[in-house]
C-alpha cells in the first residue's frame, strides 16, 4: 500500500521569533494530517483523503496522532517517507 501523507505544523506562541518553532515539539504543534490511498502504480487517489485537523471539536495534537500510530508503528518498512516538502516564506 502506499499513501499519500502530508503534516502541517505550527508555532505554539505566534510571537515565537525562531522561524522553525513549528518544527520542534516543545514550540510547534501539528495541526492538521492528510492521508489517502494511493496506487503503486501511477499514485493517483484510490481512497478518499482523509483530513485530520486539530480544530475539529473531537480532535486534539494528541487525537490526530492516535489515528495516525497504527499506519506507521508497525514493522518499520511498512511506513517509509519518500520526500519533505519545506515551504519557506
Amino acid at each position: 500500500m502506499d499513501w499519500y501523507f502530508d503534516i502541517e505544523t505550527a508555532k505554539l506562541d505566534p510571537h515565537d521569533i525562531n522561524p522553525k518553532a513549528n518544527l520542534e515539539p516543545e514550540t510547534g504543534k501539528i495541526i492538521t494530517i492528510q492521508l489517502q490511498l494511493v496506487s503503486e502504480v501511477n499514485c493517483k487517489p484510490i481512497g478518499l483523503l482523509k483530513i485530520l485537523k486539530e480544530s475539529e471539536p473531537c480532535c486534539s495534537e494528541r487525537g490526530i496522532l492516535e489515528q495516525v500510530k497504527p499506519l506507521i508503528t508497525g514493522n518499520h518498512w511498512d511506513f517509509v517517507m519518500l520526500g519533505i516538502s519545506i515551504l519557506r516564506i
